[in-house]
């Protein structure tokens, strides 16, 4: 999440043109509507072959030198450093500034950010909902019957998330566990679950569709789940992107990471990182070979789990839709349409 590098450059120079560089039209739908962010480019480097890769930093490379001439160039911090000579030799930007680690998740963009503006951490990660992606939410939460201009819904989101080689999954069983004790404890706001198609069907799957009220994995585009992350009061939630998500636009989280570091804790100032305390954890990115079962899963229990989210629940209020305009308008005119 490079969020936070555009922040600190952005107090460095808040005069200065920003334009930004993605790989994929997915990241340029999270930062087009960003304030402060003039263009945002789309190079595909996500090719097979790696030479394919060069030749399409190349031809970007060209296109700065000729139409652009930035001043400065900042680098995602997992990105290869051949980006960055490209750009200086063949774009012609000669302050470079880059940091090559192995390190994954927030921490090391959050150091990049720093050498612009000391104040940063984490918790200014951001992201940019749009109108669009409101409504879009709207509309999809409207269908099972879910009213999200109502300034008292109280809810919850479900993020299931897949289990990788080197990432495990929290069974979704003892997930389900911790929303029905939320249930019988008093908790009578409505329950989603967001993510993928694939996620949608793990929770169906898990015959755990008696529990919620909507299962939109699958039915809505980022921006939109973002969207609903951004009125919900909690996320529980496995690793992966979405748990970022609800972090960068201020959702309380609880963000269940068996395996993973402390440096990949998701932003957001109501965030409890829930990690296994074996002593061979967090293995994070290579899980032994020798531990086929994932035993970091099995020691994290319903209790610690549920203790998380009753700490968050108690700590946050009803985040109502007064603070966010979803279109009444917009939404009522694509209903008449469908």
């Amino acid at each position: 999440m490079f969020s936070p590098v555009i922040t600190a450059v952005k107090n460095r120079y808040p005069t200065a043109t920003v334009d930004l560089l993605v790989s994929n039209h997915l990241s340029r739908s999270c930062y087009i509507g960003t304030k402060g962010i003039h263009h945002v480019a789309v190079v595909n480097t996500n090719h097979k072959f790696f030479y394919l890769k060069i030749v399409a930093f190349i031809r970007y490379a060209l296109s700065v030198r000729l139409f652009k001439h930035y001043d400065l160039a900042v680098y995602e911090a997992s990105l290869h450093p051949l980006w960055s000579i490209i750009v200086r030799v063949v774009g012609g930007v000669k302050i470079n500034i880059l940091h090559p680690t192995v390190a994954d998740g927030l921490a090391p963009n959050v150091a990049i950010a720093r050498l612009f503006d000391e104040s940063i951490d984490k918790n200014n990660a951001f992201l940019t909902v749009t109108q669009e992606a409101r409504d879009e939410a709207a509309i999809e939460c409207k269908r099972h019957g879910i009213n999200l201009t109502d300034p008292g819904l109280d809810l919850l989101a479900i993020y299931p998330s897949a289990q990788l080689a080197h990432r495990p999954r929290w069974s979704l069983q003892r997930m389900l566990e911790v929303v029905k004790r939320l249930r019988l404890e008093g908790f009578t706001g409505k329950v989603v679950v967001i993510g993928s198609v694939d996620d949608g069907l793990d929770w169906i799957a898990a015959n755990s569709e008696d529990y919620i009220d909507a299962n939109l994995a699958g039915r809505l585009s980022l921006l939109a789940s973002a969207a609903i992350l951004e009125i919900c009061r909690l996320m529980i939630g496995n690793d992966g992107g979405m748990m970022h998500v609800a972090g960068a636009v201020g959702c309380p989280l609880v963000a269940i990471t068996p395996n993973a570091p402390s440096s990949f804790c998701p932003p957001g100032k109501h965030t409890v990182m829930v990690q296994s305390l074996i002593p061979c954890a967090p293995c994070y990115p290579s899980i032994p070979e020798d531990c086929p079962n994932f035993r970091c899963c099995d020691e994290i229990t319903v209790d610690r789990v549920y203790a998380a989210c009753v700490k968050l629940l108690s700590e946050t209020t009803f985040r109502t839709l007064s603070l966010y305009d979803f279109s009444r308008q917009s939404v009522q005119s694509r209903n008449e349409n469908e």
